[in-house]
């Protein structure tokens, strides 16, 4: 009987020893499971920080363009601002030209007529002096 309980008991100790062991077997596969998902999360991690530098250099670069394009703008606006300008001297300018030139027009105008008034008072003069010589 005791042989039998030994019997008995090394069975059971040989079946927990094989069921410890595949405990054993299933801590350490899950164990490896575990360190390959963190591999791949530090791997993630490594990326995705690497894709947020390059984002942020990207953010920068336009950044840097905006600021350039923003500067090229008010030069822009500036140089309209001074055209407009120029364009008014421009136009005052050809309003006084305009003018001057109504006036000499004007002008000739009435040293025409005062020129011939002349002619034709010389030739009165012409006439009334031919009188006297005859």
């Amino acid at each position: 009987m005791v042989a039998d309980e030994v019997r008995s008991l090394a069975s059971r100790t040989q079946a927990s020893t094989s069921e410890i062991q595949k405990m054993i077997e299933q801590l350490q596969n899950g164990a490896r499971e575990a360190v390959r998902a963190m591999e791949e999360g530090r791997q993630q991690a490594t990326s995705s920080v690497e894709q947020a530098r390059h984002a942020g250099q990207s953010l920068e670069t336009i950044s840097q363009a905006v600021a350039r394009i923003r500067d090229m703008n008010q030069h822009m606006a500036d140089a309209a601002k001074q055209q407009g300008e120029v364009a008014s001297e421009i136009n005052r300018n050809l309003v006084t030209i305009t003018q001057v030139a109504d006036q000499t027009a004007e002008g000739t105008a009435t040293l025409e007529q005062a020129s011939q008034e002349l002619a034709r008072m010389s030739h009165q003069l012409q006439s009334l002096v031919g009188h006297f010589k005859t």
